[in-house]
């Protein structure tokens, strides 16, 4: 993999960073990350935001990698570190060799502090928790490309938007990114695996603006698992000016609604958790991560307070759910599962969530037989499916085809 022709250019709105990216045997594929003008100071023009987002996938497809460029030189000392902990993960991914035209060193003066904020539980919980300290986030940063694909522009001016009045009423800074990363390299390596890399890219873009940024962690830190975000992961995308750091691993993500989320109502006005996006909704109320989302809010009350879901949580629903053993999406119900037994309440939801946990642990024959498909899709087929099904979706609503392949598992 050669990563080659880095270019910074100006235009009277955009800095656009851009680079050439070729995968062995591959056309090239001109990767970007775009920037609203008025944070050109925030941004360094180097081949580090690229190398951050490839290796993972380089690793995935065994390729070595050369730069035609510079790059932080703490980066890529991390990098022997972080391939070191991502091998371990077992997951196919192999140690490579990186070689960079020039090192160099983070001299700026960064004094800006932010955090990758969706909307969702866990940058919520991140960015409450981060609220009364004394470096406090001055930047929420939105990436349109990433849980929200590019070509689905009405969706993502929703969030947009909802961003933008989160970041006024707190009377901090919304940073809107947009990049076709995470389509270049979802191509070679699963976004479950890939998408941390695809973060510190962004980090690392606007390095020169950002002395500490914040990744929120996904699971607790005693339940971890092979993940994209992962604390023994997060920080070592740092640079000599740059910290990279994970926050959140002390609660999953029910204590997260407990103890922080749930008693927020800036939160409950504005909380999202849906990439599906189906009939152009902001949360669709019955996805995977709707509905776990939703269960949370209903275990302690404050379902009806929330803006953004439907206001009754429908058991038909949740006893079709299916919770992937493999990654571990078990301990999802399973927490909730807990809470309520411990309370002897909402038997009828107990029932449910154990109906789908049973059948989820033993998927019938259709279901591991999609599973098959997904798993040589990702491992021989460099996604294409996915990337063929996804591409049929039209603007403002997936695809029935789409739809009915992610509900049996072929799309991951």
């Amino acid at each position: 993999m050669v990563i080659s022709n880095i270019f910074l250019d100006k235009d009277t709105r955009f800095l656009t960073l851009s680079a050439d990216i070729a995968f062995r045997g591959k056309s090239v594929q001109r990767a970007y990350l775009k920037v609203n003008k008025k944070y050109e100071s925030m941004v360094i023009n180097d081949a580090s935001p690229f190398l951050a987002a490839v290796l993972l996938p380089c690793m995935k497809t065994q390729e070595n990698i050369y730069i035609d460029g510079s790059v932080s030189g703490k980066l890529l000392e991390n990098t022997n570190a972080i391939m070191h902990v991502v091998k371990k993960w077992n997951i196919g991914l192999s140690k490579i060799k990186i070689r960079c035209k020039e090192v160099t060193q983070d001299k700026g003066k960064p004094k800006f502090v932010g955090s990758f904020f969706t909307a969702g539980v866990d940058s919520f919980y991140t960015y409450l928790k981060q609220r009364k300290t004394k470096d406090k986030v001055t930047h929420l940063i939105l990436v349109h490309g990433f849980d929200i694909p590019l070509e689905n522009k009405t969706f993502f001016k929703e969030v947009k938007k909802t961003i933008e009045k989160v970041a006024k009423e707190e009377k901090i800074q919304s940073v809107i990114i947009e990049t076709n990363i995470g389509h270049i390299i979802e191509q070679r390596l699963v976004w479950d695996f890939s998408h941390g890399g695809a973060l510190a890219s962004v980090a690392l873009f606007l390095r020169e603006g950002l002395k500490r940024i914040s990744i929120s962690s996904a699971v607790r830190n005693n339940e971890l698992f092979p993940y994209g975000t992962h604390p023994h992961l997060d920080k070592l995308w740092s640079t000599e000016k740059l910290a990279v750091q994970s926050i959140g691993g002390e609660y999953n993500r029910l204590e997260k609604i407990i103890n922080v989320v749930g008693k927020s109502p800036l939160a409950l006005q504005y909380l999202r958790v849906c990439t599906q996006n189906i009939k152009g909704k902001y949360n669709c109320s019955r996805c995977h991560k709707c509905l776990i989302t939703m269960m949370y809010l209903y275990s302690i009350g404050v379902l009806h307070k929330s803006k953004t879901f439907d206001t009754k949580l429908d058991l038909t629903h949740v006893r079709h759910m299916y919770y992937d053993y493999k990654f571990k999406y078990n301990t999802q119900a399973e927490a909730v599962l807990a809470l309520l037994k411990r309370e002897k309440r909402e038997k009828e939801l107990q029932d449910a969530i154990v109906y789908s946990l049973t059948e989820s642990r033993k998927p019938h024959v259709m279901k591991r037989i999609y599973q098959i498909i997904a798993q040589w899709d990702q491992n021989h087929n460099e996604r294409k499916l996915y990337q063929f099904v996804f591409s049929l979706n039209g603007k403002e609503d997936r695809n029935a085809l789409f739809k009915f392949l992610l509900n049996r598992g072929i799309l991951k």
